[in-house]
């Protein structure tokens, strides 16, 4: 008698080469679009985790880009501004600038995943209390075909504790 197996390999995230998977407590994206990201477009989030348990702990805010292998475009900037209900919460300017290199110097993806869809991220913010109403808006500034390769952008909560 012949055992025949069957293995899938699933695409990892970002946060699973961090070994922090097991402790994103939010996770939200908005697709591009095939045309690019158009420069007026805003994609506004607001994290706050699901679980009320976690409530009141320490997060690290991360913001993510997933990409077509495929891409010709080197790198990419994102604006990403927060708010919140108490304008004196921030002491530090409340927007910024994360700029993602996508290929390396020999043309390459950047990034964790496959051969088909790449991602990269980059911390905004570290060891984070949510403030009351904490937004994070990501805008693109510039053309929109800019953004053309770009599959989808989003914001996880990773807890620090």
């Amino acid at each position: 008698f012949r055992s025949f197996g069957i293995s899938f390999l699933l695409p990892t995230v970002g946060c699973d080469r961090m070994g922090r998977i097991d402790r994103v407590a939010y996770s939200e994206f908005e697709d591009i679009g095939d045309a690019g990201w158009d420069p007026v477009r805003a994609m506004i989030f607001e994290p706050y985790p699901v679980d009320s348990i976690v409530s009141g702990r320490r997060f690290d805010v991360v913001v993510c880009l997933r990409y077509s292998a495929h891409a010709t475009l080197p790198e990419t900037t994102l604006l990403a501004e927060e708010s919140a209900l108490s304008e004196s919460f921030f002491t530090s300017p409340d927007s910024t600038s994360v700029k993602f290199r996508l290929l390396d110097a020999d043309g390459q993806p950047t990034g964790r995943g496959g051969l088909v869809t790449r991602e990269v991220t980059d911390t905004l913010r570290r060891d984070f209390a949510l403030p009351p109403g904490y937004t994070v808006t990501l805008t693109m500034p510039g053309e929109t075909a800019a953004g053309q390769g770009l599959l989808n952008a989003g914001v996880l909560l990773i807890r620090t504790e």
